[in-house]
């Protein structure tokens, strides 16, 4: 898929579901838009979409900031904070990895969609 961008915003991705608006928009770019696609990535692992449509639908929403409730609280701050629209206000990766730290410390059984 052709997405007009430069190929050195391609190289992991044949698609434009894994790229945030500003690289959609062959902006430079610096950590914030891997930040955004690690948001869209963690959307998955936490919830495994049964369709391509499921996916696109939790991708769409969560471009416009909306984080849908099939995610528990603590998940829908992390990954509002991932997608930010304000590239600025997307945790560092230490925040991140604290914070998936502390997940890691809570003993917690959530079933989850993993068909």
């Amino acid at each position: 898929m052709n997405t007009g961008m430069p190929q050195r915003y391609c190289r992991f991705s044949s698609n434009h579901c894994d790229k945030g608006s500003i690289a959609l928009a062959s902006v430079e770019y610096g950590n914030e838009v891997d930040i955004f696609a690690l948001g869209l990535i963690l959307s998955e692992l936490l919830h495994i979409p049964l369709s391509r449509q499921e996916t696109f639908k939790i991708f769409e929403d969560l471009r416009k900031g909306h984080v849908s409730d099939i995610f528990n609280d603590k998940e829908k701050i992390l990954l509002q904070k991932l997608v930010a629209t304000d590239p600025k206000m997307r945790p560092k990766t230490s925040e991140i990895l604290k914070t998936l730290k502390e997940w890691n410390n809570v003993p917690e059984k959530k079933m989850r969609n993993t068909r």
